[in-house]
């Protein structure tokens, strides 16, 4: 028999080895014989034994049993964004509140929020560990939505507010009073993970205020309405007010 000929397929071993099974060969026999005639390409005498003896119970098929493929996942792309979705609604939403709106399990929450969506929880609240791609892109929108706006501070002055994203300050009743008041939020961009020099943690949210008597009712009714406040920071600092609807000012002061 040529070589070609005689480098049959495990299929085919098989059916060899079943037809021999059939006739009343041993495992021992039917391996001697195909030896014989396919030598080096004939099946180890273990492979032999083993397919014999499941033909002799009673096998007809000659392949392969199915094998269970890969485990189903539940860290999708769907799921992460379901989380996302969760997260983001209430930072202080538990695992097993989601396990249990999503019907998985809390230790695959756990994975997409700290390994997928790069998250971990302080004072029972989840926060980013680093700046996530809707973080950055939530920036962007920011800085673009601010130099699209109107470019007249008295405008700005007269209706806006950025103020910090402390819980004090993103409170509903919070936001509330300012929407009942007239004024219009700022959107508060997401930190950069980059660290700030101690001695002034936000410079630039500080050097306009540190003067103004901030626990003072003649403050607390100056923050009454739109209107009052300019009229207090009009006639508390002219700098200020000045710098405020010219920038220029406050560059050459």
């Amino acid at each position: 028999m040529s070589a070609e000929s005689s480098n049959l397929s495990n299929i085919e071993h098989r059916a060899v080895i079943k037809y021999f099974v059939k006739k009343g060969k041993t495992p021992k026999e039917i391996f001697e014989d195909m030896v014989s005639v396919l030598q080096e390409s004939a099946p180890s005498y273990t492979m032999v034994k083993k397919w014999a003896r499941l033909f002799k119970q009673g096998r007809e098929s000659c392949e392969d049993d199915p094998r269970p493929g890969r485990p189903v996942t539940v860290v999708t792309e769907e799921n992460v964004r379901k989380i996302e979705k969760l997260v983001l609604a209430d930072r202080r939403i538990k695992l097993w509140q989601i396990a249990e709106e999503l019907q998985i399990s809390k230790e695959r929450v756990g994975e997409i929020i700290h390994e997928h969506m790069n998250m971990r929880k302080i004072n029972a609240r989840w926060v980013p560990k680093m700046l996530t791609p809707f973080d950055k892109q939530r920036r962007l929108q920011t800085s673009t939505r601010g130099s699209r706006t109107e470019a007249t501070w008295e405008v700005i002055a007269r209706s806006a507010v950025l103020q910090d994203n402390a819980s004090v300050h993103t409170a509903r009743v919070s936001r509330q009073a300012l929407k009942d008041t007239g004024f219009s939020e700022i959107d508060h961009p997401p930190y950069s993970p980059v660290p700030v020099p101690v001695p002034s943690p936000s410079p630039s949210a500080h050097c306009l205020f540190i003067r103004y008597p901030i626990h003072t009712q003649e403050m607390a009714n100056a923050l009454a309405t739109p209107q009052r406040l300019r009229v207090y920071m009009s006639g508390s600092d002219h700098l200020l007010y000045n710098a405020l609807h010219d920038p220029l000012t406050f560059e050459n002061a």
